[in-house]
């Protein structure tokens, strides 16, 4: 199958002629970077590699307040995340803790990582920082005599002011990573070190106030590793949206919206066709306004996955009929994108307000051939 057009950045080395217009400051382009970057990605960047496939970790998966959470499944893989470094020996709060932080969370004591989390327009929701020992203030028996009272205060999900390092471990294989979001770096000498199988690879820029804003680090230095990435804390400050690849064998399958919508291929749905919504597979696109062109009217997101695959026209429409058969395509067939990949792809899309990029990528991938049956009756539980 021919290369498709992608959001996700590819390696440096590989694309240096293709991204030569990349424009000034876009690595550390403030409060609106996330934005910024996806559009640039949606314009100019081709998937050079057929067999790479990537998905972004972003610890929405996790309730807000969770520690050390795990697993978090990568690509059909489990990678485990851990501090070390940091020993705490006041109020022994949870050596070795990271946390999974809400940025939606209007009223906090971490203020800096909810201004972060919002803004520029973001709404990143969780992130991940190490714990801190800050409690609720509350006094109460301390049976240990310590500052933390673990009986009646109650430990706060905090960024540390520490140096640390939160290592992710991955199944060893051929790993890449791309990016990655650091919230609330501050120009003070202090930021967030990238480490590939312990060699150093970037780090924050700290000549650049991002104080309750958000950093994307676009890595282009050792960005391939076999296990082990490593971000190294040098006081507050958290991270989101990192994007992970590895070489898989891409699937040649797929079906098209012509298929996915006749209802004597409903037996191939893998989920109910009269009842299950666009917004149920694209949660994180319909954060973003997807509003239809003519003739249909309304938004995206307010329509089933059959609805979406019966639209007309271009734009929005057609990103949607095309969005919907590769969703479906990714639960029944061997097809080019991941389910992840296509959900990532769609909410990029909505973001942008881009459309026809990904539609046209789509669109390649779910006319590969469809191998299903041409008659598989109608939808059953």
């Amino acid at each position: 199958m021919k290369a498709h057009r992608f959001w996700l950045l590819l390696l440096a080395a590989g694309l240096s002629a293709c991204i030569s217009d990349n424009p000034t400051g876009l690595t550390n382009n403030g409060p609106n970077g996330v934005g910024e970057l996806r559009m640039y990605q949606l314009e100019n960047l081709l998937v050079a590699d057929p067999e790479l496939q990537c998905e972004v970790i972003d610890f929405n998966e996790f309730a807000g307040g969770t520690l050390n959470p795990a697993p978090i499944n990568v690509l059909g893989d489990v990678a485990t995340v851990e501090i070390t470094g940091w020993v705490d020996s006041v109020s022994d709060c949870g050596t070795g803790d990271v946390v999974v932080f809400d940025t939606s969370v209007p009223s906090t004591v971490d203020n800096d990582l909810v201004l972060a989390g919002n803004s520029g327009g973001l709404t990143l929701l969780n992130v991940l920082t190490h714990q801190s020992c800050e409690t609720d203030g509350i006094p109460g028996n301390d049976p240990n005599g310590s500052a933390g009272d673990l009986v009646d205060n109650t430990f706060i999900p905090n960024d540390a002011d520490v140096m640390d390092t939160m290592r992710f471990t991955f199944p060893s294989d051929d790993w890449t990573i791309l990016s990655f979001a650091a919230l609330d770096q501050e120009n003070d000498g202090e930021g967030i070190a990238l480490f590939t199988d312990g060699n150093p690879s970037n780090t924050t820029n700290g000549a650049v106030n991002f104080a309750d804003s958000v950093e994307v680090v676009i890595v282009d230095v050792n960005s391939a590793f076999n296990t082990t990435l490593d971000f190294q804390f040098n006081g507050s400050g958290a991270i989101d949206d990192l994007e992970i690849c590895k070489v898989i064998e891409r699937g040649g399958e797929g079906c098209t919206p012509g298929y996915w919508k006749q209802s004597q291929h409903f037996g191939s749905w893998s989920v109910n066709p009269y009842t299950f919504t666009f917004a149920e597979a694209f949660a994180d696109a319909c954060v973003f306004d997807a509003a239809l062109q003519n003739p249909e009217s309304g938004n995206l997101c307010d329509l089933t996955l059959l609805e979406a695959l019966n639209l007309n026209g271009g734009g929005a429409n057609a990103l949607g009929r095309h969005a919907a058969a590769a969703w479906l395509n990714t639960q029944s067939v061997d097809f080019y994108y991941l389910q992840a990949e296509v959900e990532t792809m769609v909410a990029a899309a909505l973001e942008a307000g881009v459309y026809t990029l990904t539609k046209d990528a789509l669109a390649e991938a779910n006319e590969a051939g469809c191998p299903l049956a041409r008659d598989e009756g109608d939808w059953t539980p």
